[in-house]
């Protein structure tokens, strides 16, 4: 297993030479010109199997017409996909609260960006009721994959950065119906069971949901999945933990076009 993963890592570290940072995929360019982007990311990304799943979702589910919020952004390969997709008149808010990672999802946002309005929104998401000038959240400095709120922990690796809700969002860029596409390590419990209001104005949701703590007492997958039935969504498709939701009744409910 181990020399598998160095093999893997020598491997994109070669690629990522190959390519001058640009490794291209699907028909995205994704810049990989970060140390914390490490090989086997790079190797994941031009196989096209680095987040295929809310990839594809995105591809299919998510409509050109409709504004999008992204929680847990990274490095913007998702976004990239994201990006290319809307129609001009649409916004596009990519949240993510590891700042050593927002200077890459910038730049993988605009060079796959056609028509939206795109902007980096760099806080944590919170609870409504948690919001407020910062949260403690900790880096995962040895990946690309962000980190989680701090819940803690305690380090070099644990730094103040802004707090805002879903509907803090919304209320910020003047969002009404969206889509959401989040990915945030567990903390997705703080909007599926504290935000109600922001999720009335979501018609898709694209989520890759965890088993996690949420007020202090353990909450799993399925009791997230029950909320978002008890809110009005119904199940359109999954694959592993990556679930995609639709509101009942929705003009949008469907694959898109």
């Amino acid at each position: 297993m181990l020399s598998g993963a160095v093999c893997r890592d020598e491997l994109g570290d070669i690629l990522r030479r190959l390519s001058r940072g640009i490794v291209r995929t699907d028909g995205l360019a994704i810049s990989v010109r970060s140390p914390r982007v490490n090989g086997r990311t790079v190797v994941g990304i031009r196989l096209g199997i680095y987040e295929r799943a809310e990839r594809q979702f995105v591809k299919q589910y998510v409509p050109d017409s409709l504004d999008v919020i992204e929680l847990g952004a990274s490095i913007g390969v998702v976004s990239g996909e994201i990006a290319r997709k809307l129609r001009p008149g649409t916004t596009f808010v990519a949240v993510e609260a590891d700042i050593d990672l927002t200077p890459l999802l910038r730049e993988n946002i605009q060079g796959n960006r056609t028509a939206c309005r795109a902007i980096v929104e760099p806080c944590a998401v919170v609870s409504p009721k948690h919001e407020g000038p910062s949260v403690a959240f900790w880096r995962n400095c040895s990946t690309s994959t962000g980190g989680q709120l701090a819940k803690g922990r305690e380090g070099d690796n644990v730094v103040a950065v802004p707090a805002l809700s879903l509907s803090g969002l919304c209320r910020k860029h003047g969002l009404g119906t969206f889509a959401l596409v989040t990915d945030i390590e567990g903390t997705e419990a703080a909007v599926i069971f504290d935000d109600a209001a922001a999720l009335a104005r979501c018609s898709v949701i694209i989520a890759e949901l965890h088993d996690t703590v949420h007020e202090w007492r353990k909450v799993n997958v399925a009791a997230m999945q029950d909320r978002l039935q008890s809110l009005g969504f119904v199940l359109a498709d999954s694959y592993a933990n990556v679930f995609v939701y639709m509101r009942r009744g929705s003009s949008e409910a469907g694959p898109a076009s």
